[in-house]
C-alpha cells in the first residue's frame, strides 16, 4: 500500500486571509519527493467563505501541473 502526504496548499489547513500558496519550487519539490517515494501527494485547497478556490491557489495549481507535464 503506498504511502501518502497530506499538507495544505498554504501554511493552514482551513481557509484564512491571507495565507497564500507556498512557493511553486517547494510545491513542486514536494511533489517530485512524492512520485520518487512511491506516495500519494495529496494537497488540501480549502474554499473560502464563499465556497469559491481563491484565485491564487488556482494559479499555483495550473503551474503546478505545467511543471509536472502532467
Amino acid at each position: 500500500m503506498p504511502g501518502e502526504v497530506c499538507d495544505p496548499i498554504g501554511k493552514r489547513w482551513f481557509h484564512f486571509s491571507g495565507d497564500d500558496a507556498r512557493s511553486d519550487d517547494e510545491l513542486l519539490e514536494q511533489f517530485r519527493a512524492c512520485r520518487q517515494r512511491g506516495a500519494n501527494f495529496l494537497l488540501n485547497v480549502p474554499p473560502n467563505k464563499h465556497g469559491l478556490i481563491p484565485d491564487g491557489h488556482v494559479q499555483a495549481l495550473n503551474r503546478l501541473r505545467r511543471s509536472t507535464g502532467l
